[in-house]
């Protein structure tokens, strides 16, 4: 929810929010000061209470991502239990068509409430902030979109109590996917398969925010009813996809020798070249798309690691600011880290800077609150790092994995460098404070704390590479952190060395073998008019020539698809073709080989430079409702690629091997000839509809799923 896409789960023990204040001693001030500090509380109280909502999204979004029953935790630090408050604040209601089909989706909020600051709220997905005065508005969107024509409505319903500093998130599977079945079949019903209109309208307390964000996301006016806290806006026809429109469709069935020019064999054309006639002028709405798991083109390939081969990275350094790191230690220290900076790349890469002793801190580079990809701003703050105190290195990597669970995301590499020249030695202080009076047992405790963040790290993928400095560090403890998180641990003596260890560490995160997915495109002629396909979303870093983009290149998410009308009788066909590519980039695409345990990145093509092949139309076999698929169980498929026939088309085909898709529909598998792939099958597998079917298939147009999740102790 929010960007689940892509967030990451960590343990956040300490979050230091420092505060500095100039107190002016002249008489007639007072009550000017008390007003500026009240405002700074104010502000500062309003930051961390983002900062807990924020995570508290983050985490329900792998719970919502999670298969089965989901959990996870969070800690309110600061915050007390009873400024929070779980509940029902309104709904969705969605009706469709004048509201011949009717239902409403719950929805709740979860709010963080402080003295003097801002409210703050989870709801459907996005973070509301509300003021004293009742005004709201939105600090990250909810899930709740409508684009290319299809309502999409994502919404955790959070029930339970916060009663403990720290509690728990859990999902129950079954309840959602009945509370979501049931909406979904109220939504669809008969009447309403195809809609004219479809009404939203959004309930909740803040009305004002979800206002303001429908009118700049849904097109369509917005109109807001304050006396009942309603936001309502409507979807017509000009909204709505084109294939809810009969007027431009008619039922097509392809195994009709009376409609279908030339007659299919065997459930099948083997030259995907047709018309389609009923003599009466009928006009055919005509789309392709990619079925899930049908892009089988690829092969294995070895690149230098160079930075336009690798995705981009963020790097949290952590750095031993306790008293023993005084004097050239931490000049090395500085030098090596700055270094490291220099290597990264200032366009893609972006660091972040961590100090710990006895506690933790932000190292806040220039105007940026975390991540900074400028590199003189990021050498000046690297100055600052300063030696004294003692040794809590759980802190300083809490506070770590905290910066990336935040501020990072998974299109980004994630790591963290965490140096110390000791072991966990946090003080008398602290550890009386912690109930130890035996220094040993204190830090054993703050041992364990520190594996404890190890885990956290490796559980959202963010890597962790530690370093000795000198011959006085806890080398066991840094071997099980790195180890735990799939980093690196290395030790180093002098500064020299020190920096041999950054390089090697940048060098570590660059460096990956790759599968490469070969740029191909298709293409569909109508009456003698070519039609290449539309990538959904945003497409401007997709490759391309002359019009037909890479439909394999894996930065395609959502599908690509034609969308075009046929008439009585005009010829048909659809066709394939390699594309040359000179330049190539890798992606945060992964693939690890069980039997080898090696990893491999998956590499886009980034200038395609002209066509290679045109795939010959003996190739291209189109299969319609009965065909035998059994022929493409004996598949040779590579480890990286899913199974054709158990994975890509086991959707598509029944208990006895007989494809089983509607009259109108034609699975169309492109056989790549003459590939340079020594591993595996080159095949594209693409699902055709031309028309509509027998049955009169619904097209989707509202996408509703709703997420029951409950918080305990």
């Amino acid at each position: 929810m929010g960007g689940t896409s892509s967030r990451g789960v960590s343990e956040v023990t300490g979050l230091v929010l420092l505060l500095g204040f100039v107190v002016v001693t002249a008489s007639f001030a007072f009550a000017a000061g008390d007003r500026v500090v009240s405002d700074a509380e104010s502000d500062a109280r309003t930051e961390t209470g983002e900062i807990v909502v924020k995570q508290f999204d983050a985490r329900l979004g792998t719970v919502i991502s999670a298969p089965g029953n989901g959990t996870t935790t969070l800690d309110l630090g600061d915050h007390d239990p009873s400024q929070v408050t779980v509940g029902q604040a309104g709904e969705i209601a969605v009706s469709v068509d004048g509201g011949e089909c009717t239902d409403s989706v719950p929805l709740s909020s979860v709010r963080l409430e402080s003295e003097g600051a801002d409210e703050l709220a989870y709801q459907a997905g996005g973070i509301f902030r509300r003021s004293p005065n009742g005004n709201s508005v939105v600090v990250a969107p909810p899930d709740v979109t409508a684009r290319g024509g299809t309502l999409s409505i994502s919404v955790a319903n959070v029930s339970g109590r916060v009663t403990e500093d720290r509690f728990v998130l859990r999902k129950n599977a079954s309840r959602s996917r009945a509370v979501t079945e049931g909406i979904r079949r109220t939504l669809y019903s008969d009447g309403c398969r195809r809609p004219d209109d479809v009404t939203v309208s959004v309930t909740s307390d803040y009305y004002m925010a979800w206002g303001e964000y429908l009118r700049s996301e849904v097109g369509a006016a917005v109109g807001v009813f304050p006396d009942n806290r309603t936001v309502r806006f409507t979807l017509n026809s000009s909204h709505l996809p084109a294939a809810v429109d009969d007027s431009r469709n008619e039922v097509v069935n392809l195994q009709n020798p009376a409609v279908v020019d030339p007659d299919p064999v065997d459930h099948r054309f083997d030259d995907v070249a047709f018309s389609i006639d009923k003599s009466v002028g009928n006009t055919y709405f005509v789309s392709g798309r990619p079925v899930e798991n049908g892009k089988l083109v690829g092969d294995i390939e070895s690149f230098e690691g160079g930075v336009v081969f690798r995705p981009p990275v963020d790097v949290v350094v952590v750095m031993d600011e306790s008293g023993s790191m005084g004097g050239s230690k931490i000049a090395d220290a500085k030098d090596a880290a700055k270094q490291f900076v220099g290597l990264t790349n200032e366009s893609r890469d972006r660091i972040a800077l961590v100090g710990y002793d006895t506690d933790s801190r932000f190292v806040r580079v220039g105007y940026q609150r975390y991540f900074s990809a400028d590199h003189a701003a990021l050498n000046a703050t690297i100055d600052r790092y300063s030696a004294g105190g003692g040794t809590a290195i759980n802190r300083g990597l809490n506070t770590s994995v905290a910066l990336h669970d935040i501020e990072s995301n998974f299109s980004r590499t994630r790591h963290v460098i965490l140096l110390t020249d000791g072991k966990n030695e946090p003080g008398g202080g602290v550890c009386s404070a912690e109930g130890y009076s035996d220094d040993d047992d204190c830090r054993d405790e703050f041992d364990r704390r520190t594996l404890d963040g190890a885990r956290a790290a490796a559980a959202q993928n963010v890597v962790v590479h530690t370093i000795a400095f000198g011959d006085d560090a806890n080398e066991t403890l840094l071997e099980e952190v790195a180890n735990t998180s799939g980093g690196t641990y290395s030790k180093a003596t002098t500064g020299t060395e020190l920096r041999t260890v950054f390089e090697g560490i940048f060098q570590n995160i660059t460096e990956t073998d790759q599968v490469v997915r070969r740029p191909v495109s298709t293409s569909l002629s109508v009456n003698g008019t070519t039609y290449v396909p539309r990538v959904a979303g945003e497409d401007s870093n997709v490759a391309g020539y002359g019009g037909q983009p890479n439909v394999n290149d894996p930065g395609i998410r959502g599908e690509f698809t034609y969308a075009v009308n046929t008439s009585d009788a005009a010829p048909m066909n659809v066709s394939a073709v390699t594309l040359a590519c000179s330049d190539w980039e890798l992606t945060a695409v992964r693939h690890t080989n069980a039997s080898t345990g090696r990893t491999y990145n998956e590499v886009r093509c980034t200038n395609v430079t002209g066509v290679d092949r045109e795939v010959p139309h003996e190739n291209v076999t189109a299969y319609l409702a009965g065909a035998d698929m059994t022929g493409f169980e004996d598949g040779n498929e590579a480890w990286w690629q899913p199974d054709l026939y158990d994975d890509t088309l086991d959707p598509y085909v029944n208990a006895s091997g007989r494809l089983d898709v509607e009259s109108n529909q034609a699975i169309v598998v492109y056989d790549f000839p003459d590939s340079e792939s020594e591993y595996g099958e080159t095949r594209l597998v693409m699902l055709y509809e031309f028309g509509l079917p027998d049955s009169t298939t619904t097209a989707t147009v509202i996408d509703v799923d709703v997420t029951e999740v409950r918080i305990r102790d």
